[in-house]
């Protein structure tokens, strides 16, 4: 149901986005792809991160502190995504962040200790 939701959403963008698009010449058409395709692939992206930090919460009842710290870290990295999804996939559009996966995957790291400067060293 959560991926679901994140699909949508990304549908949901890309249309916004595109409409205008779709009446234009060739070369605008292409420009939508590419946006879209990127929109795609960062939606997918903070759909693994999310997916990761929920694996990691369901350790909450671990008989090991560390591991229930970072369930706990895991909760709060996936409320993250969870909640900034769009935002998030907006400023990347507009730095126009290359669609690889360590620039993607390192991007919504600092954005996740940007926002939560606590969870940096919050299991040490």
């Amino acid at each position: 149901m959560q991926k679901a939701s994140g699909m949508i959403l990304a549908i949901i963008i890309m249309v916004f986005f595109c409409v205008p698009f779709v009446y234009a010449e060739s070369d605008k058409l292409e420009q939508c792809e590419k946006i879209i395709n990127q929109m795609l692939y960062y939606n997918e992206h903070i759909d693994h991160k999310i997916k990761a930090a929920e694996l990691d919460a369901e350790q909450k009842y671990s008989d090991y502190e560390d591991i229930r710290c970072l369930a706990r870290h895991g909760e709060v990295e996936a409320a993250f995504y969870w909640d900034n999804r769009s935002r998030l996939i907006k400023e990347m559009l507009q730095q126009d962040l290359k669609p690889e996966d360590h620039k993607v995957h390192l991007y919504l790291i600092q954005a996740f200790h940007k926002a939560h400067p606590e969870a940096q060293d919050m299991c040490k």
